[in-house]
């Protein structure tokens, strides 16, 4: 219940905090300061898209705040039933709704989620072939600098077995050198998406994506495929 001066509101990302709010030549008492709201969400993360809704007691008010070219109607609906009934409902709706010559505009989670699949299925297979390539590529320069290096150090190899050392040594030492050299690689590797990490996860906030904790589980599922597909390149 609202009087004439008086108003709700919700921001997306913060707090408005302040008793009165002004519109060009009105002034409003801010009688409460939503925490949610159902046709948005709140997120500190929001910044781009920083956005106020300010709720009036009637459209007599709204109207003499704004002209009438400012003043949109916006119907958000949500449709239950069978998931092809819809899709085929708001095919049909958008034909009327969409046409050129209208004033309506429509737009529908399916169609909207398919073309968002669409757009990151390519970002994501790109990803994986480039990260491939750059893995494939990795491993098979350290395994013929290994497989040159052995070759170099052959003679001395034979030296040290004859001035004796065992098989078993020159296998234990050949292995740590290995070891260590695919070790560095990775461990640079791990660091390197660990200082990423909070720039990835602005990046996200950037594209409406403010699940940080999902963020966080897809970059350690992926050091961890990682690891055990260099795990077994290693052995």
């Amino acid at each position: 219940n609202l009087n004439e001066n008086e108003c709700l509101i919700f921001n997306t990302s913060g707090y408005y905090a302040k008793e009165k709010i002004s519109i060009l030549n009105h002034s409003f008492n801010v009688k409460q300061e939503l925490e949610s709201f159902a046709l948005d969400n709140k997120s500190i993360h929001c910044l781009p898209h920083n956005i106020y809704y300010l709720v009036v007691k009637d459209e007599k008010i709204l109207e003499s705040i704004c002209n009438q070219n400012q003043i949109y109607t916006c119907i958000v609906a949500n449709i239950s039933g069978d998931v092809n009934d819809i899709r085929e409902f708001l095919k049909q709706s958008s034909l009327i709704f969409d046409d050129t010559s209208s004033a309506f505009r429509s737009q529908n989670i399916y169609d909207y989620g398919d073309e968002v699949k669409a757009f990151d299925g390519g970002l994501l297979f790109i990803g994986v072939f480039f990260g491939l390539v750059f893995a494939i590529s990795l491993l098979l320069v350290m395994y013929y600098k290994q497989i040159a290096e052995g070759l170099e150090d052959q003679d001395s190899f034979h030296i040290m077995k004859k001035v004796g050392m065992s098989n078993e040594d020159i296998r234990y030492t050949i292995k740590k050198q290995i070891l260590l050299v695919f070790a560095l690689p990775a461990i640079i590797a791990i660091l390197h998406i660990c200082a990423a990490l909070p720039m990835l996860i602005n990046l996200m906030y950037a594209l409406n994506l403010y699940n940080t904790m999902s963020t966080i589980l897809s970059t350690l599922i992926v050091v961890t495929a990682y690891l055990i597909f260099y795990v077994i390149s290693y052995f």
